[in-house]
């Protein structure tokens, strides 16, 4: 059994249910059945073997195997922005793009991208970019109405043959997660933008696997959850350093070839 998410602790979480309800109840006791039953399981990262040996304390831990997630870098690779026709088709011309791509979910912090666009509404060279779906969009949406922001430009999920160009648009791209989300989820589009050579903007709390893996090998920033002042002017600092901008991507890149491709993973 592979796990990319952990449920039903994720609607736990996300107070999408009361942790003593009846379905919570009766979900985790089948996981238990399952997962005694199952030869082996699955799990991205270190934390969420944890989490679930510290449900399931009967279950044995040699059962569980961490396997990250992976990109095929040949498919998903750095594109110049000249010769990129998503940003002339889209007039993504002479911006800094900050990129949100794929899943609005519960667990993603929204409220922190929002207030970043509000507080970076004035810099015109700067430009937010959401592509995907998901239960939080339509919040975002309302929010950039209620408040006229212009510096955002929203698009739905784009075909798979479009990710290439999509992901390579961006000068920077976003990935977070909710404090109470630590071990329950893994954010598997990081790779993506590793691969495309993008600097990454987490968001998480400071014990998440995301926060953990930025902080070690240096191509991104992890900031708090709530913290968009921060993050707002490090958007800023990168826009007007984009040396650093490029470091920091190939940094990325450089960690996915040596640690996630599909020969490493499998």
């Amino acid at each position: 059994i592979i796990l990319y998410d952990l449920y039903p602790d994720i609607l736990v979480h996300t107070k999408t249910l009361p942790k003593l309800s009846f379905l919570v109840r009766f979900w985790k006791y089948m996981n238990k059945l399952v997962y005694e039953k199952a030869d082996k399981l699955v799990v991205l990262n270190e934390l969420m073997k944890n989490k679930i040996l510290s449900t399931y304390k009967d279950l044995n831990e040699d059962k569980i195997s961490v396997i990250y997630s992976w990109v095929d870098p040949n498919k998903i690779k750095p594109i110049p922005k000249d010769e990129n026709y998503f940003i002339r088709e889209k007039n993504l011309k002479n911006k800094f793009i900050v990129l949100y791509s794929g899943n609005f979910g519960r667990c993603h912090d929204i409220e922190i991208i929002q207030e970043c666009v509000n507080n970076l509404k004035n810099h015109k060279d700067i430009l937010f970019l959401f592509i995907g779906s998901g239960p939080r969009l339509p919040s975002l949406k309302l929010y950039c109405k209620g408040n006229n922001l212009n510096n955002v430009i929203f698009l739905p999920s784009q075909p798979l043959s479009i990710l290439p160009y999509s992901l390579t648009s961006a000068d920077l791209a976003l990935v977070t997660q909710l404090e109470s989300t630590d071990g329950i989820i893994a954010p598997s589009k990081l790779y993506a933008h590793l691969a495309a050579s993008t600097p990454i903007a987490g968001v998480s709390s400071s014990t998440s696997y995301l926060n953990k893996i930025i902080n070690e090998n240096n191509f991104g920033k992890c900031f708090r959850n709530g913290d968009s002042l921060g993050l707002s002017n490090w958007i800023r600092y990168l826009k007007n350093n984009p040396d650093e901008t490029l470091k920091l991507g190939k940094c990325g890149r450089d960690y996915l070839l040596k640690t996630s491709t599909p020969e490493i993973i499998t």
